[in-house]
């Protein structure tokens, strides 16, 4: 079940980053593409990495919704947070006004702990 729950949030993921693309091209025609560029990459790159992770967790020795909820949350948390700041402008480098940009920050904030935390939880899982 698990292997399916990867691929199944990656596959959303992955239209996440579809949609972004839409937006970067679009943007890429009125010459302002930088915002829109991150968010594609980030979401292709979290989607990827969610359906190539699927064959792979039942093998881990790990507990494997712990590692599916760190994994899969802290991907949704980056992806949508490069999805705000895109379409608010706000990078959310730091945790200042704008609420948007502090919204920004915290999706991050979440997601490179998450994915800290899960990736550490693969290595071990996989020894």
């Amino acid at each position: 079940m698990c292997d399916l729950t990867f691929v199944l949030h990656g596959g959303i993921i992955l239209m996440l980053s579809q949609l972004a693309g839409f937006a970067f091209a679009r943007a890429i025609r009125s010459g302002n593409s930088d915002r829109w560029r991150m968010s594609h990459a980030a979401c292709s790159a979290g989607g990827i990495s969610l359906v190539a992770l699927a064959p792979v967790v039942p093998h881990l020795a790990v507990d494997a919704t712990g590692f599916a909820v760190a994994w899969i949350g802290s991907t949704y948390a980056l992806c949508v947070g490069t999805v705000i700041a895109a379409l608010s402008g706000h990078r959310g480098i730091e945790s200042g006004p704008p609420l948007v940009n502090r919204a920004v920050y915290a999706l991050y904030l979440i997601g490179a702990f998450g994915t800290t935390v899960a990736t550490a939880a693969l290595i071990y899982g996989a020894r």
